[in-house]
């Protein structure tokens, strides 16, 4: 398998017992309290160590960053080596996952999300948060439910969603482990293909579809997702989502960013396979204990970039 170096996050705490029911079958899982321990997985990379600058302006959070190889500050731990030096945990959020390559590349995602699940059941979490994507669905014109039809048009969605299969697998087998939530992520601001697209050049270019307008999609800011991460770790995890969709509410136009982040716009006929707009419906999200989540303005989610962006 590839070569990942997780990190490790975490904060003490103690632990109730609830009873939850995935796919039909009844498990009795532990709950997470305000002050527990919460693992996180894949920070090394952009997207976790964004969430992690965002995190350490909590100070009622105890951090420990866990590489693959010594480094100093860090634990040491990555999939196949013993997990007992992590001790018990409440949660373990997996936000490790390749995003782009050929599908064998891209099958790393369901040997990962696996990986997560068995740590967390042998750190005894109660829970094990998974980053699915808005790639999963097949694109409307509306906003899309977690109920929508699930019809990946590429690689990278298609192996999300054997992720997601897999992981519903595992938890029906393991009555006993943690319980999975599956997230189905937006666009982070900051961490997608528009974004690389800032880091390299001034002119971005953008489809033009027959309306005369760019791409409309939904996007999150990091401080939305660190948000929501933190509610989905410490709620009750009978009140913990088993899918669901995490957005900043409303679609955003990517001209819209380009032009707040003061970049040029070259526009180009959109091709046949071009999709005009992809929008998630955030109802689910919003009805967990604790998330508050508001529209945003393209000049507020490119201030929140600058906040927290990181290095490549």
């Amino acid at each position: 398998m590839p070569d990942f170096s997780p990190f490790l996050a975490f904060e003490r705490g103690d632990r109730q017992t609830h009873i939850v029911q995935i796919m039909g079958v009844t498990k009795t899982v532990a709950a997470l309290s305000q002050t527990g321990r919460t693992v996180i997985l894949g920070a090394t990379g952009k997207l976790g160590r964004m969430i992690c600058r965002n995190w350490a302006q909590d100070r009622t959070r105890k951090f420990v960053k866990v590489s693959r190889k010594p480094i100093e500050g860090h634990a040491v731990w990555a999939p196949g080596q013993d997990s007992q030096s992590l001790g018990k945990v409440d949660a373990v959020i997996a936000l490790w996952g390749v995003t782009s390559g050929d599908p064998d590349a891209l099958e790393a995602n369901r040997y990962l999300a696996i990986k997560a699940m068995e740590l967390g059941a042998e750190v005894q979490a109660s829970r094990v948060l998974h980053c699915s994507s808005a790639a999963v669905y097949q694109p409307q014109d509306y906003p899309l439910s977690e109920a929508a039809r699930l019809a990946p048009l590429h690689p990278y969605g298609q192996s999300k969603l054997a992720m997601e299969q897999d992981v519903l697998n595992w938890a029906a087998e393991n009555p006993d482990g943690p319980k999975p939530c599956l997230m189905r992520i937006a666009n982070v601001v900051g961490a997608d293909s528009l974004f690389a697209a800032f880091d390299r050049e001034d002119d971005i270019t953008l489809d033009q579809f027959a309306n005369g307008h760019g791409p409309m999609r939904s996007y999150l800011t990091v401080s939305d997702l660190a948000h929501c991460l933190k509610r989905l770790s410490e709620c009750p995890v009978e009140a913990l989502p088993l899918i669901v969709n995490i957005a900043t509410p409303g679609a955003m136009a990517m001209s819209d960013l380009a032009v707040a982040a003061g970049r040029k716009i070259i526009w180009r006929p959109a091709p046949e396979t071009a999709v005009p707009h992809v929008e998630l419906a955030t109802a689910r999200i919003a009805a967990v204990p604790g998330v508050t989540l508001n529209p945003k303005s393209a000049m507020q989610m490119i201030a929140d970039w600058q906040n927290w962006s990181v290095s490549k």
